[in-house]
């Protein structure tokens, strides 16, 4: 028989020759490690990469929006353009840090009509689109052959009358009115007919109808209005308008009191005649009328021109409601001060895109 080989032998053969496969396959994890890490380092470079572009984009929407807005506030007039380029120029390096440039053939402007994207622009509204533009420059990107991006974003701002406090009322003022509050600036108690020429047209306390009883009231109260309805309201200079009788003291003074209560809060809660933000339905532009003739719903005037006010409050006038206003402006062709229309703060600003 031959000799049975103890544990202790075995044991020291094993570790002698050790397992056959061992030579085999030492070091082949620590190359897969390193491989994975290249990877993984390239797609964190990449991360980088990726999230510079699109901080250096957000960048840029922060500039198109400012540039945009500072930009609609000249429309419709030549100063759009150098406005905006300013205005991108002087954030050129704020913020992250990232350069961003606004080129004159950037600044795209719009009339009346213009659709921009879902948006068809209304009457008497304006718009300008900008395109602000800044350089990333890669750095493990640059590895596959992609050396630098451009990051482009635009902002479209719309400066319009509000179809929401549309700024229009179905008011006639008359000369005296106007003339006394012209020189002698402060509030002014209007509405009550208290023009001699005014004595046979019982009841009209200086309302004009607008068609209906239902668009008298969204006028009064700056009631949201349809496009329709905003090319209904268009008043020129020498048009012939009619009065309105019959208006119950506690509806219009219902509606106005509307206007005052939204005007009074929100952005506008600070809002005076001295200073307030465009857009306030408290601003107010109504007709300067000459009386032509008729009584009552048969009275008629000619248009001379338009005066805007501030809508202070609604008062009591020896046991009458008055509005009490204080003039902001007038628009009264061939007058050698107020000849050439001005005024624009019922205009508001606002991003469209």
């Amino acid at each position: 028989m031959g000799r049975v080989r103890g544990r202790s032998e075995v044991i020291r053969r094993y570790r002698r020759y050790g397992p056959l496969t061992t030579p085999r396959t030492r070091g082949v994890a620590l190359g897969w490690v390193c491989v994975a890490l290249v990877g993984l380092i390239g797609l964190v470079g990449m991360a980088f990469d990726v999230g510079t572009l699109e901080v250096a984009a957000q960048r840029c929407q922060e500039v198109a929006d400012g540039a945009a807005l500072g930009a609609a506030t000249q429309l419709p007039t030549s100063a759009v353009t150098p406005t905006a380029i300013a205005i991108a120029d002087a954030n050129k390096t704020e913020g992250h840090g990232w350069p961003v440039g606004l080129a004159a053939g950037d600044v795209k402007v719009y009339g009346p009509g213009a659709s921009l994207g879902e948006t068809t622009l209304p009457m008497d509204a304006n718009a300008v689109e900008v395109t602000v533009r800044g350089p990333v420059r890669f750095g493990f990107i640059r590895l596959l052959g992609l050396q630098t991006a451009t990051a482009r974003r635009t902002a479209i701002a719309m400066r319009g009358v509000n179809a929401e406090a549309f700024p229009f009322i179905p008011l006639w003022i008359d000369h005296t009115t106007a003339d006394d509050a012209r020189w002698a600036p402060g509030t002014t108690n209007i509405l009550m007919a208290d023009g001699p020429s005014y004595e046979d047209i019982p009841g009209s306390f200086g309302f004009l109808d607008p068609g209906s009883n239902s668009m008298f009231r969204t006028l009064l109260s700056g009631g949201a209005l349809t496009e329709a309805q905003l090319n209904e309201c268009v008043y020129n200079i020498d048009d012939t308008v009619t009065a309105i009788t019959g208006k119950r003291v506690g509806h219009w003074t219902q509606d106005l009191g509307a206007r005052i209560t939204a005007g009074s809060t929100g952005i506008y809660a600070d809002d005076t005649a001295a200073s307030y933000d465009p857009g306030n339905p408290r601003v107010i532009i109504t007709a300067l009328v000459t009386y032509t003739g008729g009584t009552g719903d048969g009275a008629t005037f000619v248009i001379d021109g338009f005066v805007a006010f501030f809508l202070e409050d609604l008062v009591n006038v020896t046991g009458d409601k008055a509005i009490q206003a204080r003039f902001l402006d007038y628009y009264i062709p061939g007058d050698e001060t107020w000849g050439i229309p001005s005024f624009d703060g019922f205009y508001s600003v606002k991003l469209i895109v």
